[in-house]
């Protein structure tokens, strides 16, 4: 049943990209922010702790520069589709491993 759950959490991850992006377009940091946070803590929820770590960091970044880099935004989008894809698979995502994550955690 867990991994059902977590298939459908991560199928709704485009629909949280288009509305990341559409804050990031609109410059409403704090909506941004709130995502990353939803994200953050349903990442545990549903057995990806991936994508806590993840958005963390990126909630973090929102919180403290009042802003976010567009290609940091798309860097981010990147990296949840490639823990997705593991997860769909059947894999585990390695982040420490992930050059474009080490690029991020460097912010």
């Amino acid at each position: 049943m867990i991994a059902e759950l977590r298939e459908e959490y991560l199928a709704s991850f485009d629909e949280k990209f288009e509305l990341m992006k559409g804050y990031h377009e609109g410059s409403d940091w704090y909506s941004l922010e709130l995502e990353f946070h939803k994200l953050k803590g349903t990442g545990s929820t549903y057995g990806a702790p991936e994508v806590t770590e993840l958005c963390e960091h990126m909630e973090t970044l929102c919180r403290e520069k009042g802003s976010l880099d567009e290609a940091h935004l798309l860097s981010a989008i990147e990296i949840l589709n490639k823990i997705r894809s593991k997860y769909l698979e059947g894999q585990a995502f390695e982040m420490g491993e992930d050059p474009q994550y080490l690029q991020l955690k460097k912010l």
